[in-house]
């Protein structure tokens, strides 16, 4: 009886004290019973290991791909990628070409004389050309090439003058421009043949000279020879 006491009271006493220290329950009619509670969800909480597991569970069931279907993937991402870069490239080529377009008009434009009609000086420079392929129809193929172009130059130059003379500055800045090894060495060559036609005029006013320095001394000796006045005027015969 004493040892029913002595674990009894114990016991009954730890009992009114814990009872003692648990909060009330309150009758809070605010409550939201309805809210959404895994905002704050603290580690180790079945929902979010839950939902973990979900995931995982997810991603192992997935159906997983075949060969093929990996081959026609790969196949139709290379083939998109490859059509993008042809479109990119045909409109950058497009729009460079009729950029060109546009800038060799207006540099044609500008280069031709309004002065100057197209129509008939089109159809003498084009006889030009026609008639230099007439003229070379029984000659080497160098003669065919270089004749009728020349022919058709030279028409040019003829007829629309102005134009030509633009044109010819055009090509020659050009030339420069872009390739100034070429144009040097064509300035030195023309400047050599013109040199070289100096040099020939002046050879032949030179040869002329002694020519007709020769031949005066040959007629003076002649005349003084046969005993003849050969600087003398010739006198009407007396009838």
């Amino acid at each position: 009886m004493i040892g029913i006491f002595r674990i009894g009271i114990p016991v009954a006493i730890s009992g009114i004290v814990c009872f003692s220290m648990k909060k009330p329950l309150l009758n809070d009619s605010k409550r939201d019973f309805y809210a959404d509670n895994t905002g704050d969800i603290a580690p180790g909480n079945p929902l979010k290991e839950s939902s973990e597991l979900e995931k995982l569970m997810l991603i192992k069931n997935a159906p997983k791909q075949s060969v093929l279907e990996k081959c026609t993937r790969i196949t139709r991402i290379y083939l998109d990628k490859a059509f993008s870069a042809l479109r990119k490239t045909y409109i950058e080529q497009t729009d460079k070409y009729f950029r060109n377009e546009r800038q060799t008009m207006r540099t044609l434009s500008s280069l031709h004389d309004k002065q100057e009609t197209l129509w008939p000086n089109t159809l003498y420079i084009l006889t030009g050309i026609l008639t230099g392929v007439v003229f070379t129809r029984r000659s080497n193929f160098i003669f065919k090439g270089i004749v009728p172009i020349a022919c058709g130059i030279t028409a040019y130059a003829i007829f629309m003058p102005s134009t030509f003379k633009r044109s010819s500055g055009y090509i020659l800045g050009l030339e420069k421009n872009r390739l100034p090894r070429v144009y040097s060495k064509q300035a030195e060559l023309a400047f050599s043949t013109e040199e070289l036609i100096k040099k020939s005029q002046k050879l032949k006013e030179e040869n002329i000279k002694r020519v007709n320095s020769y031949y005066d001394r040959t007629r003076k000796s002649i005349g003084e020879a046969a005993g003849l006045t050969v600087d003398a005027s010739i006198s009407d015969k007396k009838a």
